[in-house]
């Protein structure tokens, strides 16, 4: 009992208390920076090597944008793509995001085919520390061995993310401050999931988990149903019990959380989320050609730089009046980001641990009068 009230203390922390509408004209914290379309992979859930990743954003072009009065605020920047490591001078747009004047993470998610990797890895980290920027590096891994390779649609997919991620894992202290392994849950590799956390474990990586997701971005919308769990039934189940272990297996806080809440998720006919994302009223993204978008998965784009100050563009009355929308309409059904959760889910997360500690004596009682 000690250590569920201590776990429910935790929570009361970063519970997020304040409903979001989306109206109100806050300079955004948060940038989602897809810095390239190009890409070396061809997963079975995104389409982005198929798009165009003409006249995308010069390093001229991007420094200029990272002045704009818009992004004054801006504490923590995703880099992501397609894939960045394609990118060759990729410390110089590191550079000029590690310039922002209330800039405290940088995060950059890679699927780590490219060994060129590292060599930018260990760069921008020795800029990130310099300036007193926590650098957070993921590394995407969906299955072991063949599951990844199928996945992922390139030869030998696994052997070279793994020589990455063990590189990344041995000599941490030389790339950055902290690391995770993260596995996008689908259809494709919902069945052996466990195989995949079993070798996780033995290897000591901080592998964590999310579900795939339909993102306009990156034209997943249109094969949703070739890899979303939801789109199956018996995919749902296996999903639920997934992430139901993992729940319970957890230790941090956070962590145990959102696993809950992810299963939790999937027992909805139609999902509903109980937590809170940034890009709801405090994230923005900024695609390789410097348009700009609320939502990182479901917005429309709302302006260009190229073409208009940023400033002007995000808070605009029709644009704040299309996320107030967006968030009505979208947000409720989405889970892409299971960040702080809301008061609901505390009261959901309550009633689970009640039953899970007294529904085992009412069952007894039941059995033995009833």
């Amino acid at each position: 009992m000690f250590f569920k009230i201590l776990f429910l203390l935790k929570i009361l922390k970063f519970i997020n208390w304040i409903n979001v509408s989306g109206k109100k004209k806050k300079y955004p914290k948060v940038i989602q920076l897809p810095l390239t379309n190009k890409c070396n992979s061809k997963c079975v859930m995104c389409n982005v090597w198929k798009m165009s990743n003409s006249n995308e954003m010069t390093i001229d072009e991007f420094a200029k944008y990272m002045k704009d009065p818009l992004f004054k605020k801006v504490n923590s920047v995703g880099i992501n793509g397609g894939e960045p490591s394609l990118i060759p001078n990729l410390e110089k747009y590191a550079e000029k995001i590690l310039a922002l004047p209330s800039i405290r993470s940088l995060n950059i998610i890679s699927n780590g085919f490219n060994k060129n990797i590292l060599k930018q890895i260990r760069s921008i980290y020795v800029l990130s520390k310099e300036k007193g920027v926590h650098f957070h590096v993921s590394i995407s891994l969906d299955g072991y061995e063949d599951v990844h390779n199928k996945i992922r649609r390139i030869p030998n997919a696994f052997k070279k993310v793994t020589y990455v991620i063990d590189e990344l894992h041995t000599n941490k202290e030389k790339y950055c401050d902290s690391l995770e392994v993260a596995c996008t849950v689908m259809q494709q590799n919902v069945d052996y999931l466990i195989e995949l956390d079993t070798y996780a474990k033995q290897k000591n990586y901080n592998m964590t988990y999310r579900l795939a997701v339909s993102n306009k971005r990156i034209g997943s919308e249109k094969i949703f149903s070739k890899y979303s769990v939801l789109a199956e039934e018996k995919c749902i189940q296996t999903a639920k019990e997934f992430f139901y272990t993992k729940y319970k297996q957890s230790q941090r806080v956070r962590e145990k959380y959102k696993y809950f809440l992810i299963f939790h998720y999937l027992g909805f006919r139609i999902p509903k989320r109980l937590f809170a994302c940034p890009w709801q009223d405090s994230g923005v993204t900024i695609n390789a050609r410097g348009e700009l978008f609320y939502c990182a998965v479901e917005s429309k784009m709302i302006g260009s730089l190229r073409h208009s100050i940023g400033k002007n563009i995000f808070f605009k009355d029709e644009n704040i009046k299309y996320r107030q929308e967006l968030i009505k309409n979208y947000c409720d059904h989405c889970i892409h980001y299971v960040f702080r959760p809301n008061r609901k889910s505390l009261l959901i997360i309550l009633n689970n641990i009640f039953h899970e500690k007294y529904y085992p004596v009412w069952y007894k009682l039941k059995a033995k009068f009833l």
